[in-house]
């Protein structure tokens, strides 16, 4: 009978959904979700491609390639403004939702000690969502952004499916001992 309580309470639990806000941007508004996790940020000498790349995976432990990037030189209309306020910006990647992103800060940035910043996209894998006020820079215009490196990442299950997948197995082992 405790069993029975406990896997309807949980039933219970899981059908309300949990409040939550999110971004948006343009007219009708579309939902970008929030802003995405800065990993690192660093001063690059070598700014180029295999330079860039390696500075990823030395952060990330990951082995990707100049092949795994996708590399779009920005230009400041690329970058629409969210209704938080005037400094959360996102743009729309142009690969298919990576998992990482940088930032490479072009010339003229005197007022910012690092070159590039790296991201993890988990809020809108569609958008790449940048806070100028985060932590460990202070970049005061979006028209400083030189160009976004995007890397692949692999599929990840969100929490509810993998909660629903145990529900269901608990389920089974549940039928399966009543009939034996």
């Amino acid at each position: 009978m405790k069993k029975i309580i406990l896997i309807g309470l949980l039933a219970v639990i899981l059908m309300f959904p949990v409040a939550s806000w999110s971004l948006t941007i343009g007219d009708p508004a579309v939902d970008i979700g929030g802003v995405d996790l800065l990993i690192a940020s660093a001063d690059l000498d070598n700014s180029g491609d295999e330079g860039e790349v390696a500075w990823v995976n030395s952060v990330l432990g990951t082995a990707f390639t100049i092949a795994d990037m996708t590399k779009t030189d920005v230009v400041e209309s690329m970058w629409v403004v969210t209704n938080e306020n005037n400094r959360i910006y996102a743009m729309e990647f142009l690969s298919s939702n990576p998992e990482y992103f940088f930032i490479k800060v072009g010339a003229g940035t005197n007022d910012n000690p690092y070159t590039h910043h790296l991201y993890t996209n988990f809020e809108s894998f569609q958008f790449a969502v940048v806070n100028l006020d985060q932590a460990d820079y202070e970049i005061k215009n979006i028209g400083k952004f030189s160009h976004i490196g995007e890397f692949p990442g692999t599929a990840v299950p969100e929490p509810v499916s993998i909660i629903l997948l145990g529900l269901g197995l608990i389920g089974l082992a549940g039928i399966k001992r009543k009939i034996s």
